[in-house]
């Protein structure tokens, strides 16, 4: 080509962003931005899926505590009981109430991305208020002795390691991967 063929090169567009040293540059910038973005995706999808999985566990938890609650009780001596057959009990409804309070917690937690006091502020008291309506609702099953004081204290218990455990959970992740 003779010379007066050459085009001149090219303006620079004002509306790009200029390019800085230590930015990668050509492909291996665009593949860094993609998985940067993908991995900002996957982040949030992720939180997604433990709050869906918070609601679903905690929908399944209620369900399952209408269904023991309504059951009719069977009828037996406790005076041929022993200490452990008469108070087993007490660990289920425990172990049962760190299990909702767990996913009530986690629910709301990765839901609203709350800090975690207001997650248990919000969470303690709703599962008290499940736990005396489960009593409450036991005094008009046959054969079941509802309003009992030790298996609130028992539920209480439960609810607040579950929450508990759940807000350790949350704050952890919240500050190993970002806010969020």
């Amino acid at each position: 080509m003779s010379p007066a063929t050459k085009r001149p090169p090219a303006a620079p567009d004002p509306a790009a962003a200029p390019v800085r040293a230590s930015e990668p540059a050509g492909v291996k910038g665009r593949v860094f931005a993609f998985v940067v973005a993908g991995f900002l995706g996957l982040r949030e999808r992720a939180r997604h899926g433990l709050a869906v999985a918070g609601w679903c566990g905690f929908a399944g938890w209620c369900g399952l505590l209408v269904f023991l609650s309504t059951r009719p009780g069977r009828a037996y001596d406790p005076g041929r009981l022993s200490f452990l057959q008469q108070n087993w009990d007490k660990a289920a409804h425990f172990v049962y109430f760190a299990v909702g309070g767990f996913c009530l917690a986690s629910a709301w937690a990765y839901s609203l991305r709350w800090r975690k006091r207001m997650v248990f502020l919000v969470c303690y008291p709703a599962l008290l208020a499940v736990a005396l309506l489960d009593e409450w609702v036991q005094t008009f099953v046959p054969l079941r002795q509802g309003a009992d004081p030790r298996d609130f204290a028992s539920d209480a218990a439960g609810a607040l390691v579950g929450v508990l455990v759940a807000i350790w959970f949350y704050e952890r992740i919240r500050k190993r991967f970002g806010a969020g």
